[in-house]
Order: C-alpha cells, then structure tokens, then sequence
C-alpha cells in the first residue's frame, strides 16, 4: 500500500512539470499526499505544501505527531502546524477558521519562539495581516464569519489561553447557544471552567442549551450547582415560551430535567406555570390542572428519611435523612416521608420516581402522620392522582385537607414487591402548602 501511494505522489510530481500544477493534478496530489498520511507513511511527504488544501493536510499531520510526541518533539511540531497554516492562510485569506486555529496555536505556544527551530518554521504573522496581536487576528477571523461556530470556538479558546476570559468566554457563549458541542469541545470548554463564576460568563440564553450546560457541568464537577443560577433559568423559561420551538415534544424534558437546578420557589412557580402552559398546547389537561394547581402553592421546607421492613408503621422512625441513595419504595414493606420545618399546613404531598415498565398498586399505599416520628396515625386523603411525565419521572400526589404535622409518611405494605417506583431517597418526596401558611 506504501508503494502504490508513493507511486502516486511521484505520477503528480511529473504530471505537475509537464503540464503545469492544475486542478487536476491538485487532486492527484492530494489523494497521494492523503493517502501517505493515512498510513503514516511520512518518509516522502514533501515540506512545502503546493496548495491551500495540501497546506492545510500538512498541519493536521503535524498535530497528529504532535500529540504522540513527548514535550520537546510535541513543540516542534507544533511550530511545524503553525508554519502550514500560515501557508494556507496567505494563499487564501478567506479562511478565517484557518486563521482562527494559527491563533489558538501561537496562543498555546506562550513565549516560546518558533523561529527557535530554524529558518524554515515560522510562527510570524500570516501574510496578509497588518497586526498580528491575538486578540486583533480573532477579530479578522470572526469577519470572514462571524457566526462560523468552529471559529467561535477556536477565537474564544484562543483569547483564553492570551488571558482575556471574559472575552472568550463570550465567544463560547455565542457557540453554546446555537447548538451543543461536539465531546472534544464540551470537555475543552468544562476543563476551563475553574469557577461558578466562569460558568455563568458561558452560560448561553436559550432554555436548553442553558439546561444541558449546567447537567454537564455537575456532571464533570461532582458539584451540585441548585440554585446558583436560578434567575439565568427563570429569563431562559420566559423567553423560551415565546419561542415556535416551545411546543415540540422535546421540550416536556427540558422542563423536568430543569427543576433539579432550582432552589428559589419563585422559579419553581414559573416553571410549573411553563409546564402548564406547554401541556395545554400538546392537550394533557389532567396535567394542566395539575401544574397550574402546583402553581399556586408554596414548596415547604422538608427533609426525607426512609424507614426499611416496616412490621410495624404506626411505630417506627424514618431514618436516614436526606440519603442520595436509592430506593425502591415497593420493595418489602418500606415508608418514605418528610420531616417538616415550617408551621404551614400541607395541602400536598407528592412522592416521585423514575419511570417504569409498569405501575405502582397504590391501593398498597397508606398515608400517615406524625408529632414525634414514632407514633403514626393514618389519614386519608381528599384524592390520589398517579401521572407519568413522559420518560421523565412518575408523579404520586396526595391531596390532603390543610393539615399541620411534624412528620408525614407513605407506607408501602402488602402489595406485589419489585422496583416499579426508585429513585434518590432526597428527591423522592415534596410537600406543599398554601402561600402565607393559611388553611
């Protein structure tokens, strides 16, 4: 294989003295130069490219080698890259992504000078260009196209790496909100987030966007971020309604997944009036009158503990407050409930999980309420609703008549066990009262 691409490459070096380097030949070239490459055949690549698209093949080869060379080799080819992209940019100074990734390299390169390495690499400024400071030649590349998404990437890295976050943040901010990032540019954009304060400078408008930003960030932080940013999230939800995307299918996800960054009842308000006013365009009415009904309560403060083996529910304790863990409440006799800190009667208690294959017998479920969480007594409540809220979460809701109680707990007891109804003890259970705590 070797042989056949070595062969080509000679055939497009005499075809190019007899006829001339044309269009034809270019491509000729090109395939054998690209071939070679392919197969890690650098013996007869020739240095200095013979066109835009061979330069630009050349820095791509440098900045293979370059990432499987140790620090000093890794360098020099990176000097190598530079020269190749200069070279491509002279010849055609259109090429403003081009331009875009010669800064993002010179900026990775700090002080250090290529000219170092001999006459025939060079990391001066690309012909063409009468400045040739960072900051001045990502903003002749954002002119060739200034909403060119992977020349917003490589400007906002680039200006990150000269000192001006602030500014490249904006560039990445401006990325993130057209679409997500490809995985190399999500984990090169979370690795340079050192603070929630830079997370808030990337954090883009658009409701999803914003949304999947912040998943991402938890995700790679091990940081719990709720509330940090709740009015980002509260302007993202108001503007996201007025948008023609508001009604697709897609957005009943975004909405779920986004309580999880909300700490301010205020935004969580906003949030159920949103879902209420998305369900109301796709025709769930239950789960219209279910929203603008939560709409209107207050969250109450609470903490959730489980109890295991319940042999005895009106004398037990929940334990475990607060746990991450998770939990199946329909597995062997279990109860989940909240310690509540706050003198408002509840009016609501509603219990959550992931979805199943199947449904809860809730004619398993009894309600209870306690002084000291120890001597429970049961209630009943006004009415029982079960929703499931796409493949988002399953929804159990108590209607209660206003009451005020220290405890309150959901036994699950003599019904078919298995794992229809799991999730994080912490999140399993919230209760609501009506504003200003009146009954």
């Amino acid at each position: 294989m070797k042989t056949i691409s070595s062969l080509l490459f000679l055939l497009g070096l005499l075809l190019s003295v007899i006829w001339g380097v044309g269009s034809g030949v270019d491509v000729l070239r090109l395939a054998a130069l690209e071939s070679q490459l392919e197969q890690e055949d650098y013996s007869t690549v020739p240095y200095q490219a013979f066109s835009t698209q061979s330069a630009l093949i050349l820095a791509q080869k440098e900045l293979e080698l370059a990432r499987k060379s140790p620090s000093r080799d890794n360098t020099i080819h990176t000097c190598q890259a530079l020269s190749h992209l200069a070279d491509a940019y002279s010849r055609d100074q259109t090429q403003g992504l081009v331009l875009a990734e010669w800064a993002r390299l010179k900026a990775s390169l700090g002080e250090f000078s290529c000219g170092l390495q001999g006459a025939s690499v060079r990391d001066v400024c690309p012909e063409g260009l009468s400045v040739c400071d960072i900051e001045s030649i990502v903003q002749v590349a954002l002119s060739t196209d200034p909403l060119g998404l992977d020349i917003l990437f490589e400007a906002g890295w680039a200006l990150l790496l000269v000192g001006e976050r602030e500014e490249g943040f904006s560039h990445w901010r401006k990325l993130l909100g057209f679409i997500r990032p490809t995985p190399v540019q999500r984990e090169i954009i979370l690795s340079s987030l050192t603070s929630l304060e830079d997370l808030a400078l990337v954090a883009p408008k658009r409701f999803p966007n914003l949304i999947s930003l912040l998943e991402w960030y938890e995700k790679s932080s091990q940081t719990r971020i709720a509330g940090t940013f709740d009015n980002l999230v509260a302007d993202a939800i108001e503007d996201f309604q007025s948008s023609s995307e508001f009604s697709e299918p897609h957005t009943v996800h975004w909405l779920w997944r986004s309580y999880s960054f909300v700490q301010s009842d205020f935004v969580r308000q906003s949030l159920d009036r949103a879902a209420a006013k998305y369900f109301n365009l796709s025709g769930h009415t239950s789960r219209v009158d279910y929203f603008s009904h939560r709409a209107t309560l207050t969250l109450l403060p609470s903490l959730v503990g489980v109890t295991y083996r319940e042999s005895t529910p009106t004398q037990s304790s929940l334990t475990q407050w607060g746990s991450l863990s998770s939990l199946s409440l329909d597995g062997y006799d279990r109860s989940v409930g909240a310690y509540l800190g706050s003198e408002s009667p509840a009016v609501l208690l509603e219990l959550r999980a992931l979805p199943a294959s199947d449904s809860l017998d809730i004619e398993s479920l009894t309600l209870y309420r306690s002084a000291d969480n120890y001597h429970w007594e049961t209630i009943t409540p006004i009415t029982l609703k079960r929703q499931t809220i796409e493949d988002d979460v399953q929804l159990l809701s108590f209607y209660l008549d206003p009451l005020r109680t220290n405890y309150l707990k959901v036994t699950y007891q003599d019904g078919v066990h298995g794992d229809l109804f799991r999730g994080p003890i912490a999140d399993m259970v919230r209760v609501y009262g009506k504003p200003g705590g009146g009954l």
